[in-house]
């Protein structure tokens, strides 16, 4: 009987395994740290992005800044559209939020991610992006941005 080991694998495929392996890791702690999953279960959308395509930016959402994954940002009239980074799709699937569920509060801070975004179905989730694409976001929105508030 022969027995195979990892140590017998071709290293272009010990490559492609520890790839996957630290995908997997790492999708699974952002669903759980970053409050995608609970953002997901409210507003998980069917395709991987509608909307005029805003930024792909390093969104802090949750404890998500401690893993540091960009995500496309888009919107258009109807809502925002957020998707993972595509290593991490498997586990965070796409995201649509209408805009009547998006709360927009500029926070006082020393910090340069100003303005906090709120979800009204997943209440303990939230999203922090700057000023400059809180912009971009409204301009990609066109009148059905709901404005800042501030906090």
């Amino acid at each position: 009987m022969v027995q195979a080991s990892i140590d017998s694998l071709p290293w272009p495929v010990n490559l492609a395994l520890a790839l996957l392996g630290v995908g997997f890791v790492f999708g699974l702690l952002h669903r759980f740290l970053s409050g995608w999953g609970e953002l997901a279960s409210a507003y998980r959308s069917r395709s991987s992005s509608r909307g005029t395509p805003v930024a792909w930016r390093w969104l802090e959402l949750g404890l998500s800044r401690l893993l540091g994954f960009p995500s496309l940002v888009s919107a258009d009239r109807s809502g925002l559209y957020i998707s993972a980074f595509p290593l991490l799709r498997p586990f965070n699937p796409p995201l649509f939020i209408p805009w009547a569920d998006l709360s927009f509060h500029e926070i006082r801070s020393h910090t340069s991610l100003p303005v906090r975004v709120r979800f009204r179905r997943a209440p303990t989730a939230y999203l922090v992006i700057s000023e400059r694409l809180t912009g971009s976001i409204a301009l990609a929105a066109g009148g059905a941005f709901p404005g800042v508030a501030v906090a």
